[in-house]
């Protein structure tokens, strides 16, 4: 507790006191139902966060009008009288653990696409200025529209002190319809809410004013606001500071300072390319301008740097309380990836939120840990990411576990990504579960190849394959050159190239690998079968990566084919034509994995609980293999 000053001291949001300084943002979840209504998944996955500690949890944005995602889909919603019995659950068993749950109130405006080409629940802004995320022009709200927005927002914030919710946020970040009003980016309105800067408050402050009198000023009311906006005509850090200063006027009693668009969208959801903790200058600025609490957010990661985090609490939902015993080891933490919560994994590919290192978060009450009926030995193949998220999870079951890696590191292909640039948090997620697979007692021997004897000897009730796999290689002419190497070799260090380079491949480990030999200064050339590159990187960290060949001078050649590999050079096929690439020093092949199990075939014969996972079934993406070893060993 002596490096935390002020973390887990009780803090204080209006009339409201808070166990600790440690704020839960929102994030959006789709763990909602069907039709907008809080779910027992969604509880669950709140409560989970207050058990682990969290001082104040924050809903994810909630409309105050129908206005769905999809067809068949409305969105957390709280636009109706229907809508609290559900809350009233959630905010309940939130209350069980001592901690204070906010409701976060938004509404869409232009940042989505309209439901259906008939123009029914048509995206509506300040002005008819399209979003550049979203590319479809909004119709112009009117004044009655507008003042129809304000009374939806009031009777939201009632229902939610009716259903026992201990605050609202109001959510004008993020380039949602709050945000549009304040920001002569997308407010071009000549009437009285646009225009100046009053003006372009007066919606917001008006929301604030209703509310108060609809509520009371006993209810706490805070509001989320970017500390600037990374695009053209955005607010900047002195707007925000005295945007803060008059709508804190106005009776707010917090002010939750995020940054960024749709249109910016890595200061929305940072990857590693953010800095951890990059918007904390914008909060302490914004601090220094008003008289009330003040919350930091942004790639917030480690207790030391702590004030709101959200990402974090989906790595591990007791950070909070593991920070406070001291056990900082022991928290497993966010390493920026943006796959399971942002990527088409998570929210943007409409499904439920996930997280790449934590397979239970959204399946809180199935993937609960529970002693095993009976003790097993159990053997382990394979040291990456399934194998020791299965030998962990067996082991915390009770079961007696062993884990063997032919090589003398652990970590599989996954260690590897974190010598390309920015990926350094990739380690962390290795080290995690290297050092919580030995304390939960799991024995591991390294440099051992299992073979079919050694199961024989050691006659263990239960294997779990997880031997990963090995880099797809040139089947074309030359293939097995002595210049011709994996991304794999490059990366791990077994192989130091120079000179000019061709990555055949594009995907994300081929400009991964580009993007560590263009830092080394090597002239690259990447060949892609696709029409564009790194279509399977996470949208946030997508734009960064690009930008960064493009300042190595990285040539991409796409829609084209490796057709054979020459003494000096290779030939490519574009179009069913055939050009040669002359004078290259190396070839780096990144053209995908090949599982490597040959094992299972040889012990299925012999009265074994056998089982296949990670790479060494499929190869896949890290999220898969970290699952899929969670799954058997609460399984087995």
């Amino acid at each position: 507790m002596r490096q935390f000053k002020k973390l887990f001291n009780p803090g204080r949001i209006g009339s409201l006191e808070i166990r600790n300084r440690i704020v839960m943002n929102a994030m959006g979840t789709l763990l909602e139902s069907a039709d907008g209504s809080v779910s027992d998944r969604l509880i669950d996955y709140y409560e989970e966060r207050a058990k682990g500690g969290a001082g104040l949890i924050v809903s994810c944005h909630t409309r105050v009008v129908p206005h769905p995602r999809r067809e068949g889909f409305m969105g957390i919603a709280i636009w109706d009288d229907r809508f609290i019995p559900g809350w009233k659950k959630l905010s309940d068993r939130v209350h069980r653990h001592d901690a204070k749950f906010f409701i976060q109130l938004g509404h869409d405006g232009r940042q989505g696409r309209s439901v259906s080409k008939t123009g029914e629940l048509e995206r509506v802004a300040p002005s008819p200025v399209a979003c550049p995320y979203v590319r479809e022009t909004p119709r112009e709200l009117s004044i009655e529209e507008i003042q129809e927005i304000i009374e939806q927002f009031v009777n939201s914030a009632f229902r939610a002190k009716e259903a026992g919710i201990d605050g609202v946020c109001l959510h004008a970040a993020h380039g949602y319809l709050l945000s549009q009003f304040i920001s002569p980016s997308a407010n071009k309105r000549s009437d009285r809410y646009g225009g100046t800067l009053g003006n372009r408050l007066r919606f917001p402050l008006e929301i604030i004013k209703a509310i108060r009198r609809k509520v009371g000023d006993d209810y706490p009311l805070i509001i989320r606001m970017n500390s600037f906006e990374p695009v053209p005509d955005g607010l900047t850090l002195e707007d925000s500071r005295v945007i803060a200063s008059l709508l804190a006027r106005e009776g707010l009693d917090a002010v939750d300072v995020s940054a960024g668009t749709y249109a910016s969208m890595p200061f929305v959801l940072p990857p590693t390319e953010m800095r951890p903790g990059f918007n904390v200058i914008g909060a302490e600025t914004i601090k220094r301008s008003v008289d009330v609490p003040v919350v930091a957010n942004g790639r917030i990661n480690d207790p030391l740097l702590a004030d709101g985090m959200s990402r974090s609490f989906l790595a591990d939902a007791e950070w909070p309380n593991k920070a406070k015993a001291g056990n900082l080891e022991d928290i497993r933490r966010c390493i920026g990836c943006c796959q399971g919560c942002v990527h088409p994994e998570g929210i943007f590919g409409g499904n439920p939120i996930s997280c790449v290192i934590n397979p239970a978060v959204g399946k809180e009450k199935e993937t609960q840990i529970q002693p095993a009926r009976k003790a097993k030995k159990v053997m382990v193949v394979g040291g990456g990411p399934a194998g020791l998220e299965a030998a962990m999870v067996a082991a915390l079951r009770g079961h007696q576990v062993t884990l063997l890696e032919k090589k003398n590191r652990l970590g599989g292909q996954f260690i590897l990504s974190a010598y390309a640039p920015y990926r350094q948090d990739n380690a962390m997620a290795i080290s995690w579960l290297s050092r919580q697979a030995e304390k939960s007692g799991v024995r591991v021997e390294m440099g051992k190849e299992v073979t079919p004897e050694l199961i024989e000897e050691r006659k263990p009730d239960v294997v779990i394959i997880a031997s990963g796999a090995v880099p797809i290689l040139a089947g074309v002419s030359g293939g097995k050159r002595s210049n011709v190497v994996t991304a794999v070799d490059v990366l791990s260090g077994e192989v130091k190239v120079s000179g000019k380079i061709v990555i055949v491949g594009g995907g994300l480990v081929g400009c991964e690998t580009a993007d560590f030999l263009g830092e080394r200064g090597c002239d690259v050339t990447i060949v892609e079968m696709l029409s564009e590159i790194a279509k399977d990187c996470p949208v946030t960290s997508k734009g960064f990566l690009l930008k960064r060949l493009a300042q190595y001078g990285v040539t991409v050649i796409t829609s084209a084919s490796l057709s054979a590999i020459l003494d000096d050079g290779v030939m490519i096929r574009i179009g069913g034509k055939e050009e040669a690439i002359q004078e290259v020093d190396y070839v780096v092949l990144a053209m995908g994995m090949i599982s490597v199990e040959n094992l299972s075939n040889q012990v299925k014969d012999k009265k074994i609980e056998l089982y296949v996972v990670g790479d060494a079934k499929e190869p896949r993406k890290i999220t898969h293999a970290i699952s899929e070893g969670a799954e058997i060993g609460r399984r087995i």
